[in-house]
């Protein structure tokens, strides 16, 4: 016996087991004793038809699909095609657990503005940097924000977003469906705009010209689109209203929880992020305690995964949820009343008015729906993480090698730039820059007197390597006019170590640079410099063949020059160069 138990390659069963048998040699016993009659049947089918559809959520519309891909556009990565893997997963991969009390549950509803966990993270969390600005170090967790991608890359990954939803069923359908309400919407807007006189005969407003016979067609079939939303829909949104005048009226927190489960999506519950980070579908139902289950969904596996951020986004105002379901179900009411007119009365004694107002009100209660929960959507994936795909980490890290870092933000944005950025009153006043960095810089709209010219020597070391064709900067440098930018004269940077003259703050052509200190600015000439052999470097803009500079005088690194730009949009960088902010200091 006590061999058998040592090469046992099986658990032995457990209770769970047991009583499963139990359950079914007793239902086996009962259909021998009594046979169960077709009415038990069919109300236990309509019973799981019920639960089925109170837990499901509603089919992804035209407006619904339009804005999952924007929202993979926006994050630059297709969340299709990735592995599912995630850091907090990886870590509880690593934590012994415990027997689980059961088989726990998956979601199978896909939802477009759901978050997927990341394909690929990295082994070792990164390591800050002791130079690296906060803003760009990645969370405790190891996990870093995707970075920007250009506009035609993010343009080809939506584009392959949309690939992979318009070969599925629906995809195909929701693409084809969108496509006739654009067709049709555009072609009623150019009858109405007269675009075609040959049809106004024998005049434009006649109730027999082609003109208004073709309105009415279009009108008809446009009709007919929105009814396969609005009244397709219909259950799913009067569904979503019940539960929510149960939370309202009747005061019942499963109501609101039911709701947090259909639109894991974008709505979280009260203090839902006092839960565990680490608490998903997942291991939901193995929590150690299991008394407060108010920020909780119901059913519980519908919980928003685990954050890849190891940060919960804050809990969502409920009456934005009333916002949406209360706009949702009038989008269908408005629908109900346009078919009243459009079906109940003919084109020669319907009010005029009637088609445009009540299209026009369909449409923009919707549109007001869909932006809420787009917004609030990204808005979690902005706290929450979205998905990063392997070529983006190995892009993080190669960066991160030659320091150059990411914000770690969606968006790759500098938000202390945005946020101390002032909107300009009007022309001619004066604005005070408060970007980041030691630099305040007074601007006015003002012109200049005359340039400045420095009589310095540059020195540049040999380019041995063949890899710069351009010419280095000649002895004389000639400040001239900055591209958009006039400043006074007056403002000359320095070598923040030993305030040697670099360059005129005239010569600044954008501000919208990143270095390896933070805030860096593009000049078009500098002064009292030395540059490096070139080397090539991939940034955040693309590949560039660029050359360190050095202060002629102590030596100091300050910034680079691009010797060479491989994308076409980047070409204007090429014999520009970038001082960093945060070496630089003002002399005069």
């Amino acid at each position: 016996m006590a061999s058998q138990q040592s090469t046992e390659p099986f658990p032995t069963a457990g209770d769970e087991t047991t009583e499963v048998t139990h359950s079914l040699s007793h239902r086996d016993e009962r259909g021998t004793a009594t046979r169960p009659t077709a009415s038990s049947s069919i109300s236990s089918r309509l019973r799981r038809l019920s639960i089925t559809f109170e837990e499901s959520g509603p089919p992804e519309g035209f407006m619904a699909a339009t804005g999952g891909i924007a929202s993979s556009m926006l994050t630059g990565r297709s969340a299709r095609g990735t592995i599912s893997s995630s850091i907090e997963r990886r870590d509880s991969a690593n934590q012994p657990q415990g027997p689980s009390p059961g088989p726990i549950r998956t979601n199978t509803i896909h939802s477009v503005a759901e978050e997927q966990e990341p394909p690929y993270m990295p082994s070792e969390p990164f390591a800050a940097k002791s130079e690296e600005p906060s803003a760009t170090a990645a969370f405790p967790n190891g996990y870093h924000f995707p970075p920007k991608h250009s506009f035609w890359q993010s343009t080809r990954d939506a584009s392959i977003t949309f690939w992979n939803y318009f070969i599925t069923p629906v995809g195909f359908l929701v693409t084809v469906y969108g496509l006739n309400v654009v067709a049709w919407g555009g072609m009623l807007f150019l009858l109405l705009c007269n675009a075609s006189p040959a049809m106004c005969h024998p005049n434009c407003n006649d109730i027999n010209s082609a003109r208004r016979i073709w309105i009415e067609i279009d009108s008809q079939i446009l009709n007919a689109l929105f009814c396969v939303t609005g009244f397709g829909l219909a259950p799913w949104r009067f569904r979503d209203l019940y539960f929510l005048l149960k939370y309202r009226l009747g005061g019942q927190e499963a109501g609101l929880r039911r709701l947090a489960g259909i639109h894991r999506g974008w709505f979280r519950l009260q203090r839902s992020t006092d839960l565990e980070p680490s608490l998903g579908p997942d291991n939901v139902a193995n929590r150690p305690s299991k008394a407060d289950s108010d920020p909780i969904p119901y059913p519980e596996d519908k919980i928003p995964d685990a954050p890849l951020t190891g940060v919960r986004a804050r809990a969502t105002a409920p009456w934005k949820l009333d916002f949406v379901i209360w706009f949702m179900v009038g989008n269908t009411l408005l629908q109900c009343v346009l078919c009243g007119f459009m079906w109940g009365m003919n084109r020669y004694n319907r009010p005029s008015w009637s088609t445009g107002l009540f299209v026009a009100l369909g449409c923009i209660v919707a549109i007001i729906a869909g932006l809420v929960m787009f917004f609030e959507g990204k808005a979690v994936k902005g706290v929450e993480g979205v998905p990063v795909s392997q070529a983006d980490m190995e892009l993080l890290a190669r960066d991160r090698e030659r320091g150059i870092y990411h914000f770690n933000n969606m968006g790759d944005k500098d938000e202390e730039k945005n946020r101390k950025k002032k909107i300009k009153k009007g022309h001619g006043e004066k604005e005070t820059s408060k970007e980041h960095g030691i630099m305040n810089v007074e601007t006015t709209n003002t012109t200049r007197n005359r340039s400045i010219s420095h009589d310095v020597t540059v020195y540049a070391r040999p380019n041995n390597s063949g890899l710069s064709p351009f010419q280095q900067p000649h002895s004389r440098t000639n400040m001239g006019l900055s591209y958009n930018t006039y400043l006074t004269s007056a403002k000359i940077y320095g070598c923040k170590t030993c305030k040697a003259h670099l360059a005129n703050h005239e010569d600044i052509i954008s501000r919208n640079f990143r270095g390896q200190h933070g805030k860096a600015y593009l000049f078009h000439s500098v002064v009292n410099i030395e540059t490096g052999d070139p080397s090539e470097r991939n940034m955040t803009t693309g590949r560039h063949i660029v050359c360190d500079i050095s202060c002629r005088q102590c030596k100091a690194i300050v910034g680079w020059k691009y010797d060479k730009a491989y994308e076409t949009s980047q070409k204007y960088k090429e014999g520009k160069f970038i001082l960093e902010a945060e070496l630089l200091c003002n002399v005069a």
